[in-house]
């Protein structure tokens, strides 16, 4: 996984630092896109919630 460690073990450090902080943006965003998936999701959720209420208010406005 990572390289042998000489000496004080800075040279281990340096070499894993650019896969480490790659792996960590990847995470990141992905992350970050699941939370606008459940975002999205739950906007969906209330809309279709509340979309017979305001149809049936439009079709009250209409009958009058």
């Amino acid at each position: 996984m990572s390289a042998p460690q000489t000496g004080n073990g800075t040279t281990s450090v340096m070499t894993d630092a650019p896969s480490v902080a790659v792996s960590m943006f990847y995470q990141a965003a992905g992350h970050a896109y699941s939370l606008s998936m459940q975002n999205a999701t739950a906007a969906q959720q209330n809309i279709n919630t509340l979309a017979p209420s305001v149809i049936a208010n439009a079709l009250a406005l209409l009958n009058k």
